[in-house]
């Protein structure tokens, strides 16, 4: 009886992990799927256009299996009432299965619509591979341009979005977007903050001095500089997104500075101050932030305490010297933070710091008395910002 529950119970597990490599009889063959790696979308006339950064296994001129000397992408669009659609569109011109299981960016244009999140993202909704961890963008023109940039640098263009956001995130000049972050405003006020990635030409001279300089001399005192143009992606700011709407105003890097100090979100920034009729470099790191909104006289104030450290470039040997620089460290962040208030806040009203969150939490009846008119209660509503800095 034994022996025969065993037997039993090795069938099961053999016919699991038949059906789990079978795929319930249906063999899956990586030679028959296309990996994305990165999305554009656009939205003009009504239809969605989605382009696609697929990963090439081959690439020109080699031999080998990943040509590292290329960019080792093809890049597809196609048109579509939906992003579904418009992906399903790039699936049959390939001829092989869309797999976003390795989807790092998805890059927007200006003019697509985020009022529906869970309408926009339905294909990555359903699509269980897809990792809500995926980096978002926008480009101040299409998506579909900064798709099709070619980069020398790294085997994929995908590897170099991400690692500048991934820079400016750490470096604190923009402010990190993730698809659970816009997830997450499914029936609820959406105020989002993603970076802006622009593309421009650098001039790379080819050859060195003496190489052109035999050129010169062999061409009868002419010059002739071998030169290419290389693309540079780089964070021309941070757009705001209001209720499914980009704002025409974004924030400049100091202004995202700010506004990662005050949303928890810094880890350092590099910052030169004028001490001593000199510049000083100070790298500034975050020690610690307790956020709280007061009900002071009925005037809400939205309190920040933040702790943080600076390092400076010099060594700092006296205590009068660690109160000077703590002191104009003190005084340019409290600039940031202001200046970024301004902007998302009192301008826009583009509540990025959870102060509707925090009304509907610590004061319940306000928040429901508000609810429909959440503006009245930002330009309301003011900041006290309190920085403590520790030289090291």
């Amino acid at each position: 009886m034994k022996k025969r529950r065993l037997q039993i119970i090795a069938v099961i597990m053999i016919t699991a992990v038949t059906l789990l490599f079978s795929s319930f009889g249906r063999v899956l063959d990586i030679d028959d799927r296309v990996l994305v790696h990165a999305m554009g979308i656009d939205f003009a006339n009504g239809e969605y256009n989605v382009t696609l950064q697929v990963f090439t296994t081959q690439g020109m001129g080699s031999d080998t299996p990943v040509d590292v000397s290329q960019s080792n992408i093809q890049v597809i669009s196609r048109k579509g009432k939906t992003v579904r659609e418009a992906i399903d569109g790039c699936q049959y011109e390939l001829g092989k299965e869309i797999f976003l299981g390795h989807l790092q960016l998805i890059c927007f244009g200006n003019t697509v619509d985020f009022s529906n999140p869970e309408e926009l993202f339905s294909f990555a909704i359903k699509d269980k591979n897809v990792f809500l961890g995926v980096k978002l963008c926008m480009t101040e023109n299409t998506a579909e341009e900064l798709m099709n940039v070619q980069l020398t640098r790294g085997t994929m263009s995908s590897e170099n979005f991400t690692k500048v956001i991934d820079m400016g995130v750490k470096n604190c000049i923009t402010v990190e977007c993730r698809l659970i972050d816009f997830l997450s405003c499914i029936n609820s006020p959406q105020y989002v903050a993603m970076p802006i990635l622009t593309e421009e030409q650098s001039a790379e001279s080819g050859g060195s001095q003496e190489q052109q300089g035999g050129q010169a001399s062999g061409q009868g005192g002419g010059q002739e500089q071998n030169s290419r143009q290389e693309p540079v992606i780089k964070i021309s700011g941070t757009a705001l997104i209001k209720n499914g709407e980009v704002l025409d105003d974004y924030l400049t890097h100091s202004e995202a500075s700010g506004t990662a100090w005050l949303m928890g979100k810094a880890k350092q920034y590099d910052m030169v101050i004028e001490y001593e009729d000199r510049r000083l470099d100070v790298k500034v790191t975050n020690d610690g932030r307790k956020i709280k909104l007061e009900n002071k006289n009925g005037e809400l104030i939205y309190k920040a305490d933040i702790t943080v450290l600076a390092h400076a470039s010099m060594d700092v040997r006296t205590e009068e010297d660690s109160e000077k620089i703590a002191k104009l460290v003190n005084e340019q962040l409290k600039e940031y933070f202001y200046s970024a208030w301004d902007k998302t806040v009192k301008q826009n009203g583009e509540d990025i710091f959870g102060i509707w969150k925090m009304l509907r939490h610590q004061y319940p009846k306000s928040y429901m008395e508000y609810e429909d008119r959440l503006d009245e209660i930002y330009s309301a509503v003011k900041l006290n910002a309190n920085i403590k800095c520790r030289v090291e």
